[in-house]
Parts: structure tokens; sequence; C-alpha cells
């Protein structure tokens, strides 16, 4: 005897909304960054800033050292920040990869006392 394997007399599946997946990609897009002061915030906060041209005038990493990294700008000079712990550096260098390699952009930055909160597209 044949079975009848249809899907007219199944249940439809049901469908999960995707609020996690969503969520997961909009926090991997926004980070904040906890940095070592005020000052250091101000500062990291004005080395990402987008240009007219969607650009940031960082280059690259040259050097991560415990929670210091140090960033090459596109004029050709150096500069350091601060970060609150060696984890706070890794993150950043992880997040700003992608937007040195021109794969995202940065949409918006916001300083909140230590803290660097970055949007990126």
């Amino acid at each position: 005897m044949q079975q009848n394997h249809s899907s007219k007399n199944s249940k439809p599946e049901e469908r999960k909304p995707k609020t996690k997946w969503i969520n997961s990609c909009l926090s991997k897009m926004k980070k904040d960054i906890v940095c070592a002061d005020h000052y250091e915030a101000q500062k990291l906060a004005s080395l990402i800033y987008v240009k007219d041209d969607k650009e940031i005038f960082i280059s690259g990493i040259l050097d991560i050292i415990e929670n210091e990294i140090v960033i090459s700008l596109k004029d050709k000079s150096a500069h350091s920040v601060l970060f609150q712990d060696k984890e706070q550096a890794d993150i950043f260098a992880d997040y700003i990869q992608s937007v040195i390699e021109n794969v995202h952009t940065i949409k918006d930055t916001k300083v909140v006392e230590n803290i660097v909160e970055i949007t990126k597209v």
C-alpha cells in the first residue's frame, strides 16, 4: 500500500521570527568600546570621524601593546589610544578591521564618558 506524503494534509510549519539573528547582526554592527578615560574616548572618536567622502582617517593598526593600540592615519602619522584593558583593545581592532578594508563604513560615533559607541554599516 502506498502512502501519500502530500503536504496538503500536514500542518503548515510555523515560522518563528528571526529576532535573535537580527539582534545578533545588529550587535555586530554596533559596539561600545571602553577607553581608559574620557580623553582617550574623545581621541578615538575623532580618529574614526567620517569625512564627507564616507572614509575614515585610519589606514591601519600598527601595533597592539596590552591595552594600547597604535593607529596609522592616511596622512602617515601615528597615534596611540589607551583602552580600559587588552580585551577592549582587541575588540576594537577586530571591529574596525572591516572598515579599514572598506567592507563596512562608519555610520555614527557617540562618546559617553569613557565609552565610544560605534555603528558601522
